[in-house]
């Protein structure tokens, strides 16, 4: 089929009409719309070259803008519409490692998330590399202890934000955020002094997750209630 023919199919299709000899085919007016912009270039430009028409050259760019602002818009609406929207902290649990909840900052400046410990120590268990710690679930209520044990995935140099880099420890482990419940790696570092207890670094959001920064615990504070007689400013 040449560009003639492919241009009529195409104002088929924008028509409503179907496209000729070929049944049971479906496409997007708006999609056909820019198609047909193409081909009508590309015919322009058999007769007059491009690199010889400013006009021609306007006209095309203008096509290009067009179509990726199509194609863009695409897929940020399929984005929204396959992912959770949260805010930039959000209470979760960890029910592999005994976490009933964890206030985690939602940091898509972090590759990987990072999880406060103390006391960390490594053993064996049935030939398997295993990490024992603690964790302070609360800011600054170190009366209340959780410990620990998980597998080691992984052992990496992270670099903080400080541009400091460190060899961290990796778990992997479950993590629960509103609806969602899926399994993500951890890196183990000291946070004592930091605001949050966990990050929630960008691979463990990707695909899942939209985060919208003007807010906070989209998914609820309920979990907040899981330490009785803490003092937690939710």
């Amino acid at each position: 089929m040449g560009q003639s023919g492919i241009c009529e199919s195409i104002l088929s299709a924008i028509s409503g009409r179907g496209v000729p000899g070929v049944s049971n085919l479906s496409i997007d007016r708006g999609l056909a719309y820019a198609l047909f912009l193409l081909c009508l270039v590309l015919l322009i430009g058999r007769i007059i070259p491009l690199s010889k028409n400013p006009n021609v050259m306007r006209v095309y760019s203008s096509f290009r803008s067009a179509k990726d602002g199509f194609l863009l818009g695409s897929q940020s609406k399929l984005v929204q519409e396959e992912c959770s929207i949260i805010g930039w902290k959000e209470w979760l649990v960890l029910p592999d490692l005994g976490v009933p909840a964890l206030k985690a900052k939602i940091d898509t400046g972090a590759r990987t998330s990072a999880l406060h410990t103390f006391s960390l120590e490594e053993f064996t268990r049935q030939d398997k590399l295993m990490v024992r710690f603690g964790i302070h679930p609360l800011r600054k209520q170190n009366k209340i202890e959780l410990f620990c044990e998980a597998p080691v995935f992984d052992r990496r140099f992270v670099k903080d934000s400080g541009g400091h880099s460190e060899m961290r420890y990796v778990i992997k482990t479950t993590a629960i955020l509103g609806s969602m419940q899926w399994p993500i790696q951890i890196t183990l570092t000291n946070r004592e002094g930091m605001m949050f207890r966990m990050l929630l670094g960008r691979t463990a959001l990707r695909h899942r997750f939209v985060v919208d920064p003007s807010q906070a615990y989209l998914t609820g504070r309920e979990l907040a209630m899981s330490y009785p007689n803490s003092k937690i400013r939710r």
